[in-house]
């Protein structure tokens, strides 16, 4: 470290520089000024002698030393009146001045020589990452010219469109609904990507939940993070070769001081996608829902950046009143998510069942069947003989007309004729579900059906004959 005040030199210099070259520096620069450019210029300043520059150094050191000797001795002074000062004089004189002899912390920064007038550089910080600027109209060609997809996506229980690799995603649902469970899963999915997955449980809950699961989990690695410095998780992202980062949670393990400061949201977890899409790799943040829950997004706990920040978020909620079945939301950049709804089997595996609608339906249309008979019965009746919880008449009504059109029911009128009660009733030939709950009088009869594991799979359907009212639960 130099002991002349670079700031004071580099001033000066800069101030004659400004002067000699007004069309640069003037009301309106006509150029830009450029590292190259300002070198160029200060060596057009006539170089000072050796003696000339150590005679401005002693001045410049004794002003200093004769400033910090006098503020000193005024502390002293203060602190200690009966001395005035004096029994601090020798000290201070014999100390060297901590601006003077320490350097500066170790920064990552541009060296900038100006020839025959310092001893050292000026020093200034430049950015980390150098800006990446590309033209719009060659990166729409760049994407159009390949086969490749624009998109690639990592499973989702086997489906597509929910995990896009290379990008952040934030995975939030209620405590204890599921979230790590869920996230295992797919983790054990993407057995050709290397897995760093920072939790905040202890090595025992994994223990249990691995010895419960299938063999195969050699790509993942586990750190055991609660408690660790962030800065420390960053520093491992950073260094790792790993395509896919898991953190479980964001609130137990990122230190977030208020997670209703947007400021402090994207503060605290940009660096962590900055760090993650350098590489290209997927991030998988996990978070938490609000209670009260909410639309749009708005049932993630904290402010919207934790929405805003990322490139999709799935929420992770409750699907109705089977408590194996959750319901996946999402929303994301240039993405339309589906929604889904998946539940945990009894061997611990997780299955897709398609999208809420398609689900209700299904399930209606069965319990339909199960009511239904060779006599004719209108609407109202079939809903009342449903058990609770029943789906609404319009649910019922809608499942119906499916199987009118599979040709499973029939419909008296058969035509469409405002204000005109239907009735429905079996065909006979018709196809009925294997729901283990019925003795069917037929081709099968004193037979009783097991439920296989889908209730409604298409194999599961047989030929029933005439007699198809006389059956007994």
């Amino acid at each position: 470290m130099s002991e002349l005040p670079v700031e004071t030199r580099a001033s000066e210099i800069l101030k004659k520089f400004r002067t000699e070259h007004p069309e640069i520096f003037g009301p309106k620069p006509t150029k830009p000024i450029t590292t190259e450019g300002l070198a160029a210029g200060m060596a057009l300043i006539p170089p000072k002698t050796p003696a000339q520059v150590d005679g401005e150094i002693a001045g410049d050191r004794r002003l200093a030393e004769r400033d910090a000797d006098e503020r000193l001795r005024r502390w002293h002074a203060a602190h200690d009146p009966k001395d005035g000062g004096n029994g601090y004089k020798a000290k201070a004189m014999s100390e060297e001045p901590r601006w003077l002899t320490e350097a500066p912390p170790p920064e990552e920064e541009l060296t900038l020589t100006l020839p025959c007038t310092l001893r050292e550089p000026v020093q200034g910080k430049v950015a980390q990452r150098p800006l990446r600027r590309r033209n719009a109209e060659e990166l729409r060609k760049s994407a159009l010219s390949t086969d490749r997809p624009a998109l690639q996506y990592l499973p989702f229980l086997g489906l597509e469109g929910y995990i896009v690799r290379g990008w952040s995603h934030l995975i939030p649902g209620y405590p204890k609904a599921g979230k790590t469970e869920l996230i295992t899963r797919l983790c054990g999915e993407w057995k050709s990507e290397r897995i760093l997955f920072f939790t905040e449980e202890p090595e025992t809950v994994w223990e249990v939940r691995l010895a419960s699961l299938p063999g195969g989990w050699g790509h993942m690695e586990i750190v055991f993070a609660l408690g660790i410095e962030p800065e420390g998780i960053l520093a491992e992202i950073q260094g790792s070769q790993d395509s896919v980062i898991v953190i479980d949670t964001v609130r137990n393990l990122l230190a977030i001081q208020d997670e209703n400061d947007n400021s402090e949201v994207a503060r605290v977890l940009n660096p962590y996608i900055v760090a993650c899409r350098g590489k290209g790799a997927t991030l998988i943040l996990a978070h938490h829902l609000r209670k009260r829950g909410g639309e749009h997004g708005e049932g993630i706990t904290g402010g919207h950046a934790f929405l805003g920040v990322v490139d999709i978020a799935l929420e992770i909620g409750f699907a109705d009143s089977n408590p194996e079945r959750r319901k996946v939301t999402g929303r994301g950049r240039i993405l339309s998510i589906p929604e889904l709804i998946y539940e945990q089997r009894e061997d611990k595996s997780f299955a897709p069942l398609g999208s809420p609608a398609d689900v209700t339906l299904r399930e209606v249309k069965g319990r339909a069947l199960e009511v239904l008979n060779g006599e004719w019965q209108p609407l109202k009746e079939i809903h009342a003989a449903l058990a609770e919880p029943k789906p609404s008449l319009e649910q019922l009504r809608n499942g119906l007309s499916s199987l009118i059109v599979e040709g499973r029911i029939l419909r008296d009128p058969a035509e469409s004729k405002p204000g005109v009660t239907y009735k429905y009733r079996l065909e006979s030939g018709a196809t009925l579900p294997c729901t283990g709950l019925l003795k069917i009088q037929g081709k099968v009869a004193g037979e009783e059906l097991r439920l296989p594991e889908d209730p409604y799979p298409e194999d599961s359907l047989f030929e029933v004959g005439a007699t198809l009212g006389e059956r007994s639960a």
